[in-house]
């Protein structure tokens, strides 16, 4: 692995990465399935519905959708869902508790604008929590997304891991902290310096 920060802002937005990444998983997946919560234009899947039966618009109702997603799991799919950071934490807690990793099911949530991405939406937008009520779910995998390769592997092999999976990323531009292709060890840090 090699650190490559240079404190600038990479052109690449991570919206694009998450759009591009669930189209590329969805036609090489015949199970998987996409559920968004109305805010597929937020991240570059808008036209997915089109070419695609299994990118389906829940709505504004996020608790419904993570129920939607863990019977999916139950029945075979592999369900990946996203909307913003609490709504996918706060919101439906319970159902991805409950009917996600108590029920033993597979769920990759993506939950977007972490902490204070959302600026001008105001607190009811910005998770803070988000977070801590994730790891209360016994064997949950959290990664909260530095840059876009963290992004890139994150979508590329969460997928195939069973279980429940969060990614919390911003949507917009991040500065690159880690090589393009870089891999990463779930449950272990990396130290980009030694501090004083």
């Amino acid at each position: 692995m090699k650190i490559v920060y240079g404190k600038t802002k990479d052109e690449c937005m991570l919206k694009d990465v998450i759009g591009e990444n669930i189209k590329r998983i969805l036609e090489t997946d015949s199970d998987a399935v996409y559920l968004d919560a109305d805010l597929m234009g937020c991240i570059g899947t808008a036209k997915l519905p089109d070419t695609c039966e299994r990118a389906i618009n829940c709505g504004i109702a996020e608790a419904n959708m993570i129920g939607i997603a863990c019977g999916m799991s139950a029945a075979g799919f592999h369900p990946i869902v996203h909307t913003f950071g609490p709504f996918a934490s706060r919101r439906c807690f319970d159902q991805i508790f409950l009917s996600g990793g108590y029920a033993g099911n597979s769920v990759m949530v993506i939950g977007t604008d972490p902490g204070v991405c959302a600026a001008f939406n105001g607190g009811t937008h910005m998770p803070f929590e988000d977070v801590a009520l994730y790891r209360t779910i016994p064997g949950a995998v959290i990664a909260d997304v530095t840059d876009v390769p963290m992004l890139e592997y994150c979508l590329r092999t969460f997928p195939g891991r069973s279980g429940i999976k969060y990614i919390r990323t911003p949507r917009k531009g991040a500065v690159q902290v880690y090589e393009d292709g870089t891999s990463f060890e779930v449950g272990k840090g990396i130290v980009l310096r030694d501090g004083t």
